[in-house]
């Protein structure tokens, strides 16, 4: 009779083998804001070698893997499934699993996110494995961010917080198949209002404006956005703002106080302690960088 897999059967377990690499994202520094706002609480590159095994019999948070190359194994519940290169793992929080490395080595990508109400609909799903073409690209996008980060210098900055933001979006197109049918009429109205404010963010948006436009309150309104994108209105405006004036601080060669105002600022002042407290640069400075 064939032994089946039980929570009892789970235990806490970390076995990283002499012989395995791995670096860690700064998710602390300012680069990795986009990631951070996100929910990501720690991330990482792994290349493990035979005998690495992680048990989480109650992991506090979700768990994203992608298989790079090699292939490993999970365990939970009564199955076993096969991780193969070009993989993409779910492992929502609270379910017990163990998963190892299968053949001789085994290189990935892995994120834990906050068990926050951002992710609270991943408490309803199982382990779910899918294939994903994006595992060479958030590879790459993460060896960049950590390099780049390290290298402490205005440049590498640049790059390093270019490669978060774009990491971030290459997650959200990945899960974005797997929410809630009901989340997806409420997903679309953010996102039709992110699109409004972005083609108008020379204009003024307040909580008031926003709440109208997308026909809720402005309580509804809040908790939409934290569904959606993991960031109030408000927040998500000046998200906006920080990435075009990014944009136009590299690509043009308008004066900082005329991209203040393209962004919705009417003073310069307010808009680069803006700017310095998101990015982690004074405009001035991150366009000498660029």
């Amino acid at each position: 009779m064939k032994k089946t897999t039980s929570p009892r059967d789970i235990v806490y377990r970390m076995i990283i083998p002499r012989g395995s690499r791995e670096r860690f994202l700064p998710r602390l520094h300012p680069n990795c804001r986009s990631l951070t706002e996100f929910g990501v609480t720690m991330a990482g590159t792994s290349e493990v070698v035979p005998g690495y095994t992680m048990g989480r019999p109650e992991p506090p948070f979700h768990v994203f893997l992608f298989t790079r190359s090699g292939r490993a194994e999970i365990r939970f519940a009564d199955k076993k499934l096969a991780i193969p290169s070009g993989s993409f793992l779910i492992a929502p929080t609270k379910i017990p699993y163990e998963y190892t490395i299968v053949g001789r080595r085994w290189d990935f990508v892995w994120f834990h996110l906050a068990a926050n109400r951002y992710w609270s609909w991943l408490e309803k799903k199982p382990i779910m494995l899918m294939r994903s073409d994006a595992h060479e690209l958030i590879d790459t996008l993460m060896k960049t961010i950590i390099t780049a980060t390290l290298a402490a210098d205005p440049a590498s900055n640049v790059v390093a917080q270019s490669a978060s933001t774009l990491m971030r979006s290459v997650l959200e197109r990945e899960i974005r198949d797997f929410r809630e049918p009901p989340d997806k009429q409420k997903h679309a109205v953010m996102h039709t209002l992110a699109d409004e404010m972005s083609s108008k963010l020379d204009q003024q948006w307040t909580l008031e404006r926003m709440a109208e436009f997308s026909g809720v309150s402005k309580r509804e309104l809040n908790r939409m956005a934290l569904d959606t994108f993991g960031a109030s209105p408000l927040a998500c405006i000046t998200r906006f703002r920080m990435e075009r004036a990014r944009e136009l601080l590299k690509n043009s060669d308008y004066r900082i106080l005329d991209i203040a105002g393209m962004v919705g600022y009417t003073d310069e002042f307010a808009f680069s302690a803006a700017f310095k407290r998101i990015v982690g640069l004074s405009p001035k400075k991150f366009r000498s960088a660029k």
